[in-house]
């Protein structure tokens, strides 16, 4: 068989490679996905990986701050964000594309329609610092830290009496908490709902959290004056939150139960308990005022929150120690509810603003004993805390307590002033 002629060959190979020529070179990001190319948009050194600069910086364009701004709103997306895609420090543009928990809308990018993503299966961590310091088993279950009240510790020395005395009121806990729904909400048609910090919309939370509480008062005066007592606790609880506040007188549910075993620093006293709290939560009232256990409203110049707590305790005295109140209950059932009011002031300017940052608390602990084997419950107390940083952490702290303490039934009547911490 004859070869083709050379000059035909050459004139196929011109026209091939006109064609070629004319044809524009296939750009590899048009090609990709939708969702790949606004991902992309973030990509400053084009490594197809989004660092953690990099993710930060769709963070701020979601929440409309300024390029290298920082914000409280930017720290709890930046948390979210790792809490669901992991640590970093890098992530791979193609592997977020693909991943089902990845929104669009969640990340920022104003024009396009958010996915449909099943959030409902998602547990993320509520903390990233489960660790926490505060003054009380109700502060330390209280999710809104403005709230919550810290350790107190006073001391203070006599020297015209030559006497001597320190109080310690706080508890330590491990929270370890776990959300689902961590986008609060969507609508059937897959529409997120707005983020707001003071409302949790389709919530549903679960927690253990081990503590240790200490009520410690040393006094060189008399023993009679004296305060010693040690709680250990497992707790373990759920809270729920409705998803259309509009259609429900209250906004959800907390739910704690307690197993505890409460003694003294030497051991000398036993009792084994059960303790159970149910919080009702409602940032406003159906007339639009202050709700419960919710957020601060404005009165004037104050913010107030009202508190109400239904407790229930039950448990066996399995060595009295002496206590005379303790001596003639064995067993007991105690049934009562907690309740408060937390002020605080947040004048930013006027003749105020020297109050900004104090925190009043007033509150009564009432627990009718229903087996008659005992004493009540009822201890008053009332408190002022005073930040001295901005964060809020450490205070000037003064801490009045009157009547007879849960569990231990210890009685107390004295004013403590020095320094609070809360973490």
């Amino acid at each position: 068989m004859r070869s083709p002629p050379i000059r035909a060959l050459f004139s196929v190979a011109l026209v091939l490679g006109g064609l070629l020529f004319l044809v524009p070179p296939i750009d590899s990001r048009a090609a990709e996905d939708p969702i790949v190319k606004s991902l992309q948009d973030f990509d400053r050194n084009h490594d197809e990986a989004l660092d953690l600069g990099e993710v930060d910086n769709g963070l701020r364009r979601q929440l409309g701050l300024l390029p290298d701004s920082n914000s409280p709103d930017l720290a709890r997306q930046r948390r979210l964000w790792r809490d669901v895609f992991g640590p970093g420090p890098t992530y791979r543009i193609k592997e977020l594309a693909v991943n089902p928990y990845y929104n669009e809308k969640l990340f920022g990018v104003d024009k396009a329609e958010p996915k449909k993503v099943n959030t409902t299966h998602l547990w993320v961590a509520v903390d990233e610092n489960p660790f926490k310091i505060r003054r009380t088993f109700a502060d330390l279950t209280e999710s809104n830290l403005a709230a919550a009240k810290g350790a107190a510790i006073s001391y203070t020395n006599d020297f015209n009496a030559h006497s001597e005395q320190w109080a310690f009121h706080g508890i330590v806990g491990y929270d370890w908490h776990q959300k689902k729904n961590v986008h609060f909400g969507e609508t059937p048609e897959g529409k997120r709902i707005d983020l707001d910090p003071n409302r949790d919309r389709g919530i549903f939370e679960y927690w253990i959290i081990p503590s240790a509480q200490w009520d410690k008062v040393d006094t060189s005066r008399s023993s009679k004056d004296e305060q010693d007592s040690l709680i250990l606790r497992i707790t373990t609880g759920f809270k729920s939150a409705t998803k259309d506040a509009q259609k429900s007188l209250l906004d959800g549910w907390r739910v704690d139960l307690s197993a505890g075993y409460s003694t003294d620093s030497n051991l000398d006293k036993g009792i084994v308990s059960g303790e159970l709290d149910l919080k009702p939560f409602m940032y406003e009232s159906p007339g639009r005022g202050v709700g419960i256990n919710g957020a601060f409203h404005r009165a004037g110049i104050f913010r107030l929150r009202p508190e109400l707590v239904f407790h229930a305790e039950a448990g066996s005295v399995v060595d009295d120690g002496g206590i005379t109140a303790l001596i003639n209950q064995k067993d007991f059932l105690r049934v009562g509810a907690r309740m408060g009011l937390a002020v605080r002031f947040e004048q930013e300017s006027g003749r105020f603003r020297c109050l900004r940052g104090l925190l009043l608390h007033t509150g009564l602990q009432y627990y009718a004993d229903v087996t008659d084997a005992g004493p009540d419950v009822d201890l008053f107390t009332a408190s002022a805390d005073w930040a001295i940083d901005e964060e809020g952490h450490y205070t000037l702290t003064a801490v009045y307590r009157n009547g007879r303490a849960p569990l231990v039934l210890e009685r107390d009547n004295r004013l403590t002033v020095g320094l609070g911490v809360k973490f």
